[in-house]
C-alpha cells in the first residue's frame, strides 16, 4: 500500500492536517484535535452568531439528539465551511483513492452529501 502513496513526505502529513481538520470540523473537535472548540465558536470579533439553524423537523430522533446535545441545535458556518475545504484538498491530492477510503470509512454521510454538490456543480449548465 505505501508504494502507491506519494513519495512526498510533506504532503503526506500536510493531508494527514487535512483529514484530522476534516473531521474535526463534523464533530467539532470531538474525535480528533483538528482546529479546536474555539475556532467553532469565536465569532472573529463581529457582533453576530455565526450558527446557521438547522430545521430539526426532517432529522431523524437520533440525529436530532446529536444535534442538539453535541452542536446546541445548530451548525457553525466554520464547521462547514472548513469541512467542504478538507474535502477538496483530500480529493485533489495525489493521495486521493486513499483518503477517499478513510473519509468513506469515518465520515460517509458528510462525504457522500459533498459528492453529491460537486456532481450537481458538474452538471449545471450556467
Amino acid at each position: 500500500m505505501a508504494k502507491k502513496l506519494t513519495k512526498n513526505k510533506h504532503e503526506f502529513a500536510m493531508e494527514g492536517l487535512y483529514f484530522s481538520d476534516y473531521l474535526g470540523s463534523i464533530s467539532r473537535s470531538k474525535f480528533t484535535r483538528g482546529h479546536g472548540k474555539h475556532y467553532y465558536t469565536n465569532t472573529g470579533g463581529f457582533d453576530f452568531d455565526y450558527r446557521i439553524p438547522v430545521n430539526i423537523d426532517k432529522l431523524s430522533p437520533q440525529a436530532k439528539i446529536l444535534l442538539q446535545e453535541e452542536f446546541g441545535g445548530s451548525v457553525v458556518q466554520a464547521m462547514t465551511t472548513e469541512a467542504f475545504a478538507n474535502y477538496i484538498s483530500l480529493l485533489g491530492g495525489s493521495n486521493s483513492k486513499y483518503w477517499r477510503r478513510l473519509m468513506m470509512q469515518y465520515a460517509p454521510a458528510t462525504t457522500k452529501k459533498f459528492d453529491e454538490i460537486i456532481k450537481f456543480i458538474n452538471t449545471t449548465q450556467i
